[in-house]
């Protein structure tokens, strides 16, 4: 089957390579994320498929992390946030909020389905610490990370596994659950937005 095989190759140049296939890899994602391009998703799937769940989710995070504090700094040297009328909304509706708890809304702002941009740069329009813009952030899109490269430990495990792939075979436990718990994570991520981010203060 062409995917197992492409698979295999993959698997072998890993083996043979496995500090520049792995430090390569999240150089790639650091540049995505550098220069605010939405790839995030892709990549965590992609790292829990092709490395070990524990150091995917562990490097996707961090890497996540430096990778916002880049764009943190692009945007506050670069771009004038105050003539930005979609910060400016969102920013509105969070004033209080913040205000009250910063370091808790920040996390919430890192778990409501978002622009990771935009969620940047409301950091920067209210002067977030630095301190709290990190840990904010990593603890806000560690259980994001921990679903999708969940997802992609599965279908690797699939790959391996099954000969001749079909749709019935997604229909298993390690594919099924993790699906399930990203759909939990938006519904209430969802709630989260409404309830404390969107609401009016």
């Amino acid at each position: 089957m062409p995917l197992q095989q492409n698979h295999l190759l993959v698997e072998e140049f890993i083996y043979s390579y496995p500090v520049y296939s792995f430090f390569g890899f999240y150089m790639l994602h650091l540049l995505l994320l550098s220069c605010f391009i939405p790839a995030s998703l892709g990549i965590f799937i992609t790292a829990g498929f092709l490395f070990h769940p524990i150091l995917a989710i562990l490097f996707s995070s961090c890497t996540t992390v430096i990778g916002g504090v880049i764009n943190f700094f692009t945007i506050k040297k670069t771009f004038n946030l105050r003539q930005n009328q979609k910060v400016n909304e969102m920013a509105k509706k969070m004033e209080n909020g913040l205000k009250r708890n910063e370091f808790f809304y920040l996390i919430l702002l890192r778990l409501i389905p978002s622009p990771f941009a935009i969620q940047n740069a409301i950091t920067v329009f209210f002067k977030i610490s630095l301190r709290n813009y990190i840990f904010s952030t990593f603890i806000g899109i560690l259980p994001w990370v921990i679903v999708y490269c969940t997802i992609g430990y599965g279908l690797h495990d699939l790959i391996e596994t099954t000969d001749g792939l079909t749709f019935n075979d997604l229909i298993n436990f390690k594919i099924i659950f993790p699906i399930l718990c990203l759909i939990c994570l938006v519904i209430i991520s969802l709630i989260f937005k409404q309830v404390f981010l969107m609401k009016k203060n």
